[in-house]
């Protein structure tokens, strides 16, 4: 062998130690100076996996050196160190080794070249070279003491395995790794262990946690040395994530190629011979794997057939690695069979050589796949369906035949451009639902769906789908067919079934000459009283209605044949199931269907249309025998569509002339325009009744005063005017006769008016001379009379007084009511407020509260609604002894009768006036709305008794009533009502002019009237 001779540098120089890591004997890793000194410019990859390059094996250091053999044979001189390890895949060995301070001359190193004392500077660098060593070393290192569980040393590449640095190491300890599993505190049990087992090696899989939370798969070797009398644990760490996830790659890789359909082979391109083989290489061949392997591939190939032009096909593929190289042919195998074979190859570099992948199909089952496949493609363009191939994940064609073309006007190629979506109406998301529904059945999906042609119309395909799992994926099988005539058709003919099942009137179709009948519908069931089934079958042929249908069919027979395609109507009594009988309209056709005369029967009820014509005619006549005239016109002819005799009869026509005479000729004096104007209105306001009274000159020129009334009803799309004509000739005579005693009556009342006013006016004249003359009397003479004399001049001027109240309140009682002002909005908030103003002084002398609730609007007159809200509340304090008298003003909206029975529910306004004063009797409710009565002694409480007289009269005035609930001792209501839309009088006026002071109560009637002012046996 030849052995090169290697000089070292200078011995005053530092020089970087090599590293090599053996495993199983050969190398595993190296450093970059051990790649320098052996590898002769190769690299490190061609040195990876080279044998020992150790000629002398055993020890060897600086005293004693060794020769290393390079990669091109040559032969160095070094020192060398080896520490041993165990790892998971074996005995492992670091070899470090540097060239030699000096080298001999000569071929043979020389045993004192290096010599030193293995002390002093000798055992210094010895020390750093093994540091330098255990720093190169590819694996964490970690010596451990079992004892304190401390660091004792740690290599740089442990550093960089945990992610830290050589002090957070040696301060963390072994304790402070996270480990799976955990070590939960159980490291000095454990090293105890890996002691007792000493010299064995402790070898285990550890994932380990580093600072930054990543974890990375271990394989940990733990073994225990001793040094003098310590024990030491060296544990070597190597990460295997990488090497455990290739595995796994490979494992995965070796799977797959051994399921591909292909057969794949790996050949060496410089000896020509399989590296290795798929499974179905060696079924494809049917060969075993060591069979393959022995002929080698140029005996499987079908182009070359020696070893040596194989090597030259693999030669020509390494120096193109981009081509592949497709070759075909047939080829006859062991056992006789001949298959047409698909090469592909192709090359790739692996650890500095050149391997071709070559891998072959089968092509006989491809091409009569092929032959298969056009021979179907043939079969599919001649059917007239649309078929297609569609790719659900991407929802385009893969292919459609030229049916499919053809039914939706477009080309091939628009349609294999524009998909399904070109012409269907669904979404998209919709679209690829309905493609990817048969992945959930393996059955065939059927669906009807509306697809737009290119000419704009819509065309209805019926598909069917399925789906095929193909070499390129899932693909969907559809088949659609164009069911657009037959749909319409279908369509047509259930519309025209249900219009015949809907039709009121019985259908039905009958075979005479085979007496059956062929089809019914729903109508003629019902109007027969039989099922379906019972008409269609056999069964009811000998039932007497069917019997007579069937007798009057043959008896028009030969008729309805004659008169075909005319129908011929007929009216006879028909017979039901049951036996009972209805009048019926028969109209009947005969329709010659595939050779044989079918009667098409129409039949309807008219019992009730019978039934109504003779109502009618009992109508006609009795409104011909009535006293009014009833006149019917057609809104949108404007003709009069019918009259009774009493109508003719005014007018003086024949009721043919009458309903020919058209409306303007009848009442020249209104226009067409007017007359439609009026009739609208009617319409407008239907079913009401618009009444109206009128003169009308009768025929022989009499002019007829007649109550009109006019309304409308919808008979189909028409509105007929009904207008009805009463004579009320006597009520016109009555209404004057009533007209001229209402006027006798308002002079009358106008003249007792008078009357009243002229009494009040002149009786006060002479009153007031007595009064002032009886004042002047006692002014002067008063202290010269005597007792008597001056009660006496008392009694006079007393009554003077009450004389001129009572003629005052006489004169107001007579105006009340009376028509004066106009109506008008009013609130009685406001009045409420004027009010409390007037009775402020009464209020604040009685200390009485006084409340009230809001109040609403009302049509009427201020002033007299003012009097009666004060008369009513001053008489609820004037007639109330207690300490803190209270009045309550409250309203309701009810259905209390208003005079007259005027007012109905929610139509008027209820008012309360509530006090806590004496109270009264119920036997004196009535008697104290009357003039001049009074229910208390004239000296205990003032007034005339007119107060609430006048209160009754002004309430009644506007529409309303006046009463009072109470009982002694328990205080007294006063209710009066007012409507809530004031109904107008003769003149349209109120009274406002019923005078009065206001402080006159209605409680106040005299009872009795002696000289002495008697005192009232009631109690108020």
């Amino acid at each position: 062998m030849r052995t090169k001779k290697s000089t070292g540098k200078d011995s005053s120089g530092k020089q970087e130690d090599a590293t090599l890591v053996l495993r199983d004997g050969r190398i595993a890793s190296a450093s970059a100076h051990a790649v320098e000194l052996l590898a002769c410019g190769r690299g490190a990859q061609a040195l990876a996996g080279q044998s020992d390059p150790r000629v002398q094996h055993g020890a060897a250091d600086n005293k004693h050196p060794t020769h290393l053999t390079r990669l091109d044979g040559t032969q160095i001189v070094v020192w060398l160190k080896s520490i041993s390890l165990q790892g998971q895949q074996g005995a492992e060995e670091v070899l470090s080794f540097g060239l030699p301070a000096q080298t001999p001359t000569g071929n043979e190193p020389t045993g004192d070249a290096n010599e030193t004392t293995p002390g002093g500077e000798a055992g210094a660098e010895q020390l750093n070279r093994l540091r330098a060593a255990f720093e190169q070393v590819g694996e964490a290192i970690l010596l451990i003491d079992p004892v304190s569980l401390h660091y004792l040393d740690v290599n740089r590449h442990a550093c960089d395995m945990f992610g830290s640095t050589r002090d957070e190491l040696m301060r963390q300890g072994p304790d402070g790794l996270k480990t799976v599993p955990p070590h939960n505190g159980k490291l000095k049990e454990s090293y105890a262990s890996v002691i007792r087992m000493y010299p064995k090696v402790s070898v285990r899989t550890v994932s380990y946690e580093r600072l930054d939370g990543s974890f990375f798969l271990t394989e940990t070797s733990r073994r225990a040395i001793r040094s003098g009398d310590q024990w030491i644990i060296l544990v070597t760490v190597r990460d295997i994530t990488e090497r455990r996830q290739a595995q796994r790659r490979v494992e995965l890789l070796a799977h797959a190629l051994d399921q591909a359909a292909d057969a794949i082979m790996l050949v060496d391109c410089e000896t020509g011979d399989f590296l290795d083989v798929n499974q179905r290489a060696c079924t494809l061949f049917g060969l075993t794997r060591e069979e393959l392997f022995a002929l080698g591939p140029h005996e499987v190939s079908v182009s070359y057939l020696t070893r040596e032009a194989y090597r030259a096909f693999c030669a020509r593929l390494a120096s193109d690695p981009s081509r592949l190289l497709v070759d075909e042919g047939w080829l006859v195998t062991r056992d006789g069979r001949r298959i047409a074979l698909e090469f592909a190859s192709r090359a790739i570099q692996s650890d500095g050589r050149w391997i071709a992948v070559v891998s072959a199909r089968d092509m006989g089952e491809r091409k009569a796949q092929v032959a298969q496949l056009e021979m179907f493609r043939a079969a599919i363009e001649q059917i007239d369906d649309a078929f297609s191939l569609v790719d659900p994940d991407t929802l385009q064609y893969i292919y459609v035949n030229d049916a499919a073309c053809r039914m939706f006007g477009y080309t091939r190629e628009e349609v294999m451009a524009g998909g399904p979506l070109l012409t269907s109406r669904l979404t998209a998301q919709a679209l690829g639902e309905l493609y990817r529904n048969p992945l959930d059945t393996p059955e065939t999906a059927r669906t009807t769906h509306s697809h737009r042609h290119k000419g704009g119309h819509e065309v209805w395909v019926e598909s069917a789908r399925r789906m095929m799992d193909s070499d390129s994926g899932m693909v969907v099988i559809s088949v659609g067919r164009d069911i657009t005539a037959a749909r319409q058709a279908q369509a047509r003919m259930a519309l025209l079934a249900s219009a015949v099942n809907l039709s009121e009137d019985a259908i039905y179709l009958i075979d005479v000459a085979a007496e059956v009948f062929v089809e019914v519908n729903d109508a003629a069931c019902r109007l027969y009283g039989f099922t379906r089934e019972e008409l269609l079958g056999s069964r009811v042929m000998g039932n007497s209605a069917v019997r007579d249908i069937i007798d009057q069919l043959h008896r028009l027979y030969q008729e309805l044949v004659a008169a075909a395609p005319h129908a011929l109507l007929e009216e006879t009594v028909a017979t039901r199931a049951d036996g009972s009988t209805f009048a019926a309209e028969h109209w009947r056709q005969a329709m010659q269907v595939e050779g044989r005369w079918i009667i098409i029967s129409t039949t309807r009820d008219i019992t009730e249309r019978q039934q109504a014509q003779q109502q009618l005619q009992r109508f006609r006549m009795a409104l011909d025998h009535t006293l009014d005239g009833v006149t019917l016109i057609d809104r949108t002819s404007m003709r009069i569509v019918d009259a009774n005799a009493v109508a003719c009869r005014r007018a003086g026509l024949p009721r043919e002339q009458f309903l020919a005479q058209p409306l303007e000729d009848r009442s020249p004096s209104l226009s067409r325009e007017v007359l439609e104007q009026a009739y609208d209105s009617v319409i407008a306001n239907a079913p009401a009744v618009e009444v109206r009274e009128d003169l009308y000159r009768a025929a022989d020129g009499r002019l007829i005063p007649l109550e009109v009334s006019r309304s409308a009803f919808q008979n189909g799309s028409r509105w007929i005017i009904v207008i009805t004509s009463h004579d009320v000739t006597e009520r016109w005579a009555a209404r004057a006769e009533l007209q001229q005693r209402v006027e006798d009556l308002a002079r009358s009342n106008q003249e007792l008016e008078q009357f009243a006013y002229i009494a009040s006016h002149d009786l006060s004249e002479p009153l007031r001379m007595v009064a002032s003359y009886t004042q002047l009397l006692q002014r002067r003479y008063g202290e010269r009379l005597d007792g008597d004399g001056q009660e006496f001049m008392g009694f006079i001027v007393d009554g003077a007084r009450r004389m001129k109240g009572l003629i005052d309140d006489l004169l107001a009682y007579s105006r009340a009511g009376r028509p004066g002002r106009k109506a008008r909005e009013i609130d009685l908030n406001l009045v409420m407020d004027d009010v409390l103003k007037n009775l402020e002084r009464l209020i604040a002398d009685k200390s009485a509260g006084v409340e009230s609730a809001a109040l609403p609007k009302v049509h009427g007159d201020k002033t007299s609604l003012t009097q009666v809200l004060q008369n009513l509340v001053g008489n609820a304090l004037k007639f109330n002894t207690g300490p803190t008298p209270q009045v309550r003003i409250g309203v309701t909206s009810g259905s209390v009768m208003g005079l007259g029975g005027v007012g109905a529910a929610g139509e008027t306004w209820t008012f309360s006036v509530a006090d806590n004063g004496l109270g009264i009797a119920p036997k004196y409710f009535e008697r104290i709305f009357i003039i001049f009565q009074r229910l208390n002694a004239r000296e205990k409480y003032e007034g005339t008794g007119m107060g609430l007289a006048i209160c009754k009269k002004i309430v009644e005035a506007h529409g309303g009533r006046i009463w009072v609930e109470s009982q002694p001792g328990e205080g007294s209501t006063f209710f009066f009502t007012l409507p809530k839309q004031l109904v107008a009088t003769a003149s349209g006026n109120l009274d406002n002019s019923a005078g009065g002071t206001g402080h006159d109560n209605d409680r106040d009637h005299a009872a009795r009237g002696d000289r002495a002012g008697a005192r009232s046996d009631f109690h108020h």
